[in-house]
């Protein structure tokens, strides 16, 4: 018989890989986006290679091009809902508490 513990781990695990899946969705989203207002001899955003600087820069050139775009905000919702996914795993597994 499978304990409740494990079903809630299980659970937080797939919400967790989901929020990462959304979240590079919505990362990719604000690179097209950003890309699309740049002219084609601009310096473009590369899909590929993401550093901490990389990932501040396309928030913050989203919000100046979007100000009333919301997909920022949705990708931060995501990292909130991978950081308790984690969490909860963490917990579920007795790694932590």
């Amino acid at each position: 018989m499978i304990s409740g513990r494990v079903i809630t781990g299980i659970v937080a695990l797939c919400i967790a890989g989901t929020g990462v899946f959304v979240g590079n969705m919505l990362t990719m989203m604000m690179i097209g986006e950003i890309n699309r207002k740049r002219r084609e001899d601009d310096d473009l955003v590369s899909y590929f290679g993401f550093t901490p600087q990389k990932s501040r820069m396309i928030v913050r050139e989203y919000r100046r091009l979007y100000p009333d775009g919301k997909l920022h905000i949705y990708s931060y919702l995501m990292v909130v809902a991978v950081i308790a996914g984690m969490i909860t795993v963490a917990l579920c597994a007795r790694i932590i508490g």
